[in-house]
């Protein structure tokens, strides 16, 4: 067996609880309402399916690329 595997089929982790992950729960404001626009979901990613989470963060960052090179002159 592999020493470096861990987990509930190596006996590693089967004792441990799971993680609690404290979400926040209010985005705080910036000085620029497109950023707010942006960032104001992040407050329902835990209701998405941890699968879609990236997609999610996909999003929020290609749209504040954009934000970002639409006020660079």
């Amino acid at each position: 067996m592999d020493q470096h595997q861990t987990g509930p089929e190596t006996g590693g982790n089967a004792d441990r609880e799971p993680a609690v992950v404290h979400w926040p729960q209010a985005v705080g404001t910036t000085a620029d309402d497109g950023v707010d626009a942006i960032i104001s979901v992040l407050p329902q990613l835990p209701d998405v399916p941890v699968a879609g989470q990236a997609a999610v963060f996909e999003r929020i960052h290609d749209e504040l690329l954009a934000d970002l090179e639409a006020g660079a002159d």
